[in-house]
């Protein structure tokens, strides 16, 4: 559900609360698939009359007022030549088992920058939303078919590009809450250092949510859990699909690579990082 309706349902009013935007979602939860069909709204062929102007532009400039002022650093990725591209610019990327490979390597990369500066941007999705299921299907629609006007996507394509910006979105949220929230005591050190990019009553909302003993529970539990996965990939942003995909291409009989290659090839990465003991004696056994 929405941050607002969450909040209402609690009792939580919030100082200068705005009026609603007027998304509707009443789903809980986290979800691991996008819910609108492959054929629904599929822009990778012909140009849909949806992408008018409004949005085929740069989106990453927004006008937040009442914004702080700090020091001036290195900003996110914000892929502005990408955004800038017109229908007729757009590049082709491949996908193999689902997965973006090629053609190139830099297609790929700049395909899941891309995506991760769409998880992001306001303009596309707030993160005035308790989970990625509470979204709006509408809101999603919009992103996939505005991805599809700066690159050229097959329609099995679509699952790992959203899957992306869910990430994408979520991650963002993350570090929102690690670096605004709780990192400072109280609610005037918050404010007082809350993101640039985020108006302050959006951000009070949050601190609100956040504030909540069922919420922080439920978020102590997730970094428990997260502390117990084991064998952690290397991989960073490259897919799986795409190593399997080189390793086949490496290949003299061009045969697919095995799980166990596979999972050597991505915990072992490719910055010589010592691994950790648990892995190293996973690989060792596999290679006996």
């Amino acid at each position: 559900m929405t941050l607002d309706t969450f909040l209402e349902t609690n009792g939580i009013h919030v100082e200068g609360e705005e009026e609603h935007s007027g998304a509707n979602a009443n789903e809980v939860g986290d979800d691991d698939d996008d819910d609108f069909s492959d054929d629904e709204d599929y822009v990778g062929e012909y140009e849909d009359e949806v992408l008018h102007g409004d949005d085929n532009h740069l989106m990453e400039t927004n006008n937040v007022k009442d914004t702080p002022k700090t020091r001036r650093t290195r900003g996110k990725t914000r892929c502005a030549k990408i955004h800038a591209r017109s229908w007729e610019e757009r590049e082709e990327v491949t996908f193999y088992e689902g997965q973006a490979v090629g053609p190139t390597p830099r297609r790929v990369k700049d395909l899941t920058y891309f995506i991760g500066t769409m998880g992001r941007n306001s303009d596309f999705i707030t993160l005035m939303y308790t989970s990625w299921k509470a979204v709006p299907l509408k809101v999603k629609k919009r992103i996939w078919k505005y991805i599809n006007s700066k690159f050229i996507l097959p329609k099995e394509g679509k699952g790992w590009v959203m899957t992306g910006v869910r990430e994408a979105w979520k991650g963002y949220k993350t570090r929102i809450k690690g670096k605004h929230f709780e990192r400072y005591n109280n609610i005037e050190d918050m404010l007082k250092n809350r993101p640039l990019d985020i108006p302050e009553v959006q951000f009070q909302k949050l601190i609100a949510y956040w504030s909540i003993p069922s919420v922080k529970a439920l978020s102590r539990l997730n970094s428990e859990n997260r502390k117990k996965q084991q064998h952690q990939h290397r991989m960073g942003p490259i897919s799986f699909a795409r190593v399997r995909n080189e390793m086949r291409e490496m290949n003299e009989n061009k045969e697919d690579p095995s799980q166990v290659d596979v999972f050597v090839a991505t915990r072992t990465g490719r910055k010589g990082k010592e691994l950790d003991s648990g892995t190293q004696t996973v690989i060792v056994s596999y290679n006996k």
